[in-house]
């Protein structure tokens, strides 16, 4: 549907503006047959061509200068716009005049269609770039999660290596305790009431203390 309206669209810019070239065109051969065939078949041509041209750029840079808000522009090439029709319509009569009537609105719905593909692609493009930003916040985000994943295993990793030497720094303080204490002929439940340590701790740490000086 869009090739369709596309097409339509070239065809209204090229095609209407044919009928009222040719008869502006005549005219103009008219006018200058008497005085040399070959020198008016040739003004004619570019006359025609001139004619037209001055038609099809005042609407598209109507529109344009519209769609820019540019509105100065935009009035400006709308009354080069009508002065192209009130002069073709006052220089052919009948159906020429009904052309040149005619040929402006080719001029001005192919430059609506333009405009209207301009902001659908506009249009598009602002969307992919939304989406692309918001894939990007998400990559974001994750990684951002991944991070502090990580960060908490450090954290966890660090803190191991040194609970444990506080841990043997406590068991080696309560087993040099336990052993001045047993020296010094305290009972082995009064040890571990007084060190608030299991009396298994103490069996266990004089045992121990046997067998390394065995």
């Amino acid at each position: 549907m869009k090739l369709i309206y596309k097409i339509l669209s070239i065809a209204a810019i090229l095609l209407t503006p044919v009928a009222p070239a040719g008869f502006f065109g005549i005219a103009v051969y008219r006018s200058l047959s008497d005085v040399n065939q070959v020198l008016a078949l040739i003004v004619a041509i570019c006359s025609a061509v001139g004619f037209e041209s001055v038609g099809i750029f005042a609407g598209h840079t109507m529109l344009d200068a519209y769609r820019q808000e540019r509105y100065e522009v935009a009035g400006l090439s709308a009354v080069l716009l009508a002065w192209y029709v009130g002069l073709g319509s006052w220089e052919l009569e009948g159906i020429a005049q009904v052309m040149i009537l005619i040929a402006p609105a080719g001029y001005v719905l192919g430059g609506i269609n333009d405009a209207l593909e301009t902001s659908n692609k506009q249009a598009t493009e602002e969307n992919k770039l939304i989406l692309q930003m918001k894939q990007e916040r998400q990559l974001a985000q994750i990684e951002a999660s991944k991070q502090v994943k990580i960060a908490e295993l450090h954290a966890q990793q660090n803190v191991a290596p040194v609970v444990a030497p506080q841990r043997n720094t406590q068991q080696n303080s309560n087993r040099e305790a336990i052993l001045q204490l047993h020296q010094s002929g305290i009972k082995q439940a009064d040890i571990a009431r007084q060190l608030g340590v299991h009396p298994s701790t103490v069996t266990r740490t004089l045992q121990n203390n046997r067998v390394s000086a065995d």
